[in-house]
């Protein structure tokens, strides 16, 4: 919690909607407050109403970008912790963002576990008893079974980092972003298929890493995932 006893608050700023969403998950279920924008202008807007603790801020968004979101909130004496989270590649625009005053850079694809443990390294540990979802989520090495969103199976995956709010999934061929598949895993007693949408893709040592972002889960399946978990703490 902040000193002034409310929950501390992460401003996701993204213009990929599936992406704001899994990311708002993950850091949701740390037991932060979670608000989004889809660019840089409403960005801006929000924290000019009500600056959050921490800004997780995308490069590259439509209209005002994220050097140009850095610059007016540094220029305007703002000293929230800004976190670049980007597939943004262009070396010369990153440096001219730690310049602008970025606190960090973290680059897509991120691991699930590197963007909890910077969160918690810049905010602390928030939340309490019912207030908190779930512990951090751990480290995951795990193959399973993928499917398509009809069922068919595609084929073996490894699981690399998962929440229960989405999982970063290896595969040895590209996946379209905003493919909807699914992912099954073991369980006591059978298996368990947990729907999502790739939101994001990048290389990995063996193939392509994707972060996928669960549909809704239902309260069953959300214990077998929280279940999974802490077997693996």
């Amino acid at each position: 919690m902040a000193e002034d006893g409310r929950f501390r608050r992460i401003l996701v700023v993204d213009d990929e909607e599936d992406l704001r969403a899994l990311v708002g998950s993950i850091v949701g279920d740390l037991g932060y407050e979670v608000e989004t924008a889809r660019d840089g202008l409403s960005a801006i807007e929000k924290v000019d109403l009500d600056p959050p603790d921490l800004i997780l801020l995308d490069l590259v968004l439509p209209g005002i970008d994220g050097v140009s979101v850095l610059r007016y909130l540094r220029q305007g004496g703002s000293r929230i912790p800004v976190v670049l989270l980007t597939a943004c590649s262009d070396e010369k625009m990153i440096r001219k963002a730690m310049n602008e005053g970025a606190t960090a850079h973290l680059p897509k694809p991120f691991r699930i576990h590197d963007l909890v443990q910077i969160c918690s390294r810049l905010l602390g540990k928030t939340g309490t008893g019912a207030d908190r979802r779930r512990e951090p989520r751990h480290c995951l090495s795990l193959d399973l079974l993928a499917l398509s969103w009809e069922r068919v199976p595609m084929g073996l995956a490894h699981l690399f980092d998962l929440s229960a709010g989405g999982a970063q999934v290896g595969f040895a061929s590209p996946l379209a972003l905003g493919e909807r598949i699914r992912v099954e895993f073991p369980v006591p007693g059978g298996e368990l298929s947990v729907g999502g949408r790739v939101c994001w893709r990048g290389p990995a040592s063996r193939g392509y890493a994707h972060g996928l972002a669960f549909e809704p889960l239902a309260p069953a399946e959300e214990q077998h995932i929280l279940r999974l978990l802490a077997t693996r703490e």
